[in-house]
């Protein structure tokens, strides 16, 4: 018997990097988390980004989202020491 199958619509369920090496980690200086509201025809969910900062430059730029802070978090740190 073949079940429905249901698709949770009321979550961020992607995780999205935007790099495409570890050795890209190393031009940024600085990683911080920040949450943006994200619109869908169900609603407002939360994507938790980890932004970073480009060595020389003030430019801020989004390296990844995740549909939850732990997520973020444990990546934030996994990049701080990728990019020592």
């Amino acid at each position: 018997m073949n079940a429905p199958f249901f698709r949770n619509t009321d979550t961020l369920n992607p995780v999205l990097f935007y790099f495409s090496s570890v050795d890209d980690l190393k031009q940024y200086s600085l990683f911080f988390k920040d949450e943006a509201p994200i619109s869908t025809q169900h609603g407002t969910v939360t994507a938790h980004r980890v932004i970073g900062r480009r060595i020389g430059t003030d430019a801020l730029e989004v390296i990844a989202e995740f549909p939850n802070q732990l997520y973020a978090q444990i990546f934030r740190d996994m990049a701080e020491r990728a990019a020592r």
